[in-house]
């Protein structure tokens, strides 16, 4: 199984850890925000930042949730005829703390927390005809459903998401300095990086989509 990233992680990235964005600059004078005032700051270049994540979500997503999480049953989820599988998948602060944090070649901080938290990782997997008909969907109508404008889409399968909004992309900077020929390093087409804010009636949830 592949070993653990430090990128795709729960614990959220710091600011000092995103590439240079022209929005970013005002966080420089407010170093509870940054780093300390005293060291440079050294943002990750937005291409080799990018390759990275990349990388390891697809590392993440084809080994390591199809052959260590664990199955929680199946359950209907219509108007799809076929069930969808549970997974989950429990990270103990033993195995969160042993990740090379700092010795990657995009290290991370911590904000001064020693004892890393756990986490706890839920999936779903299911398997559909690649037929446009009722109760299932072509690979294409998959595709602009979960993954083009997802936080968008997001809000037609859960009803409790009232607001979405974009707080920062990079488009430019890829259309500049990442792409060629709509692709990056041959194996990634479409790329697109940016965060985003989904609102909960109770609560607000963070969630950045860098795709």
């Amino acid at each position: 199984m592949a070993p653990l990233g430090n990128l795709i992680r729960l614990h959220p990235l710091h600011t000092s850890e995103l590439p240079e964005h022209p929005a970013l600059d005002s966080l420089i004078n407010h170093p509870q925000d940054e780093q300390s005032s005293n060291s440079p700051l050294i943002r990750p270049h937005i291409r080799p930042f990018i390759i990275h994540v990349l990388n390891e979500a697809s590392q993440f997503a084809d080994d390591t949730v199809l052959n260590s999480f664990k199955s929680r049953g199946k359950k209907k989820s219509p108007p799809a005829r076929h069930p969808v599988e549970l997974m989950t998948k429990t990270y103990s602060r033993r195995e969160i703390s042993e990740i090379p944090w700092q010795n990657q070649s995009l290290p991370r901080q911590w904000s001064g927390i020693q004892d890393k938290p756990a986490e706890v990782w839920v999936a779903r997997k299911s398997r559909h005809p690649n037929r446009s008909e009722e109760g299932t969907a072509t690979f294409s109508e998959f595709d602009e459903g979960l993954r083009q404008d997802h936080p968008e889409h997001e809000q037609d399968y859960t009803p409790d998401v009232y607001e979405h909004y974009e707080v920062l992309n990079w488009s430019e900077a890829i259309q500049t300095e990442v792409e060629k020929d709509g692709q990056i390093q041959g194996d990634y087409a479409e790329v697109r990086m940016g965060s985003k804010c989904l609102r909960h009636p109770v609560f607000v949830i963070f969630r950045l989509w860098p795709v």
